[in-house]
């Protein structure tokens, strides 16, 4: 099994930025063990999507459903709200959609309603309107922790619930400027937990690919990014 370098979460567009209590109820309203459970991963959502070898430890969102019925309560029924999905990522897509569906009918009574979209139509409106709520998958263009904190970097064409706050950009900095891997994973760490900390995204947890691999061929690596090496490939 190997881990991905990917950073795939849901997202509250600029709708809900000045309705930090709807963010708050959503993200505190889901039991993110049952999701871990359903799609098998090895850890829930509410955890970084990165691998967890880049970070020196893992801090997760935790459910908090006394808080989220507070924030649910004191933000009042929101008007209707729609999260919108790619319909390239087929069926788990779909049931992912569906599991924060449930959890937020039933543990905050809220209808949220679902729309899936043909890639290249989802693609121009999150850049051109984000939705209220959306899943995103991200397939990062190198393995480390850099590649994921700028996806939310303000002037990132990607950055999808358009963060723009100083303290981030700070934290993302001093990653790049790390000196040398434990610092570079407690830096990483750090930046990861502050921006779960504003409440703007929910991420999926740490991905792997599950191979099939003989015993009898040695020497051969599967990185992060999926690219196969088999400069050192040895066997019968």
């Amino acid at each position: 099994q190997i881990p991905m370098a990917r950073f795939d979460y849901v997202g509250f567009g600029p709708a809900l930025l000045d309705k930090p209590k709807v963010r708050r109820a959503l993200i505190r309203g889901a039991e993110f063990s049952e999701y871990s459970r359903l799609f098998g991963s090895f850890s829930p959502a509410g955890c970084p999507s990165l691998p967890s070898a880049y970070m020196d430890r893992v801090e997760c969102l935790t459910p908090d459903f006394a808080e989220a019925k507070r924030a649910a309560l004191s933000a009042g029924k929101p008007a209707k709200l729609v999260m919108k999905f790619s319909k390239m990522g087929g069926d788990d897509i779909v049931r992912a959609v569906e599991w924060f569906q449930g959890q937020w009918k039933k543990n905050l009574g809220w209808p949220i309603e679902l729309s899936g979209q043909e890639q290249a139509v989802y693609i121009r409106e999150l850049k051109d309107q984000p939705p209220a709520i959306f899943r995103k998958g991200v397939s990062l263009d190198r393995p480390t922790c850099l590649a994921a904190l700028e996806v939310f970097s303000k002037d990132n064409p990607e950055n999808y619930i358009r963060l723009d706050d100083a303290r981030y950009e700070r934290l993302m900095r001093a990653v790049a400027n790390s000196p040398g891997l434990p610092a570079r994973r407690k830096a990483c760490r750090e930046a990861v937990a502050y921006l779960l900390s504003l409440d703007r995204i929910i991420p999926l947890g740490e991905m792997y690919f599950t191979i099939l691999a003989s015993t009898r061929f040695k020497g051969w690596d599967l990185n992060e990014l999926n690219q196969l090496d088999l400069s050192r490939l040895t066997g019968p």
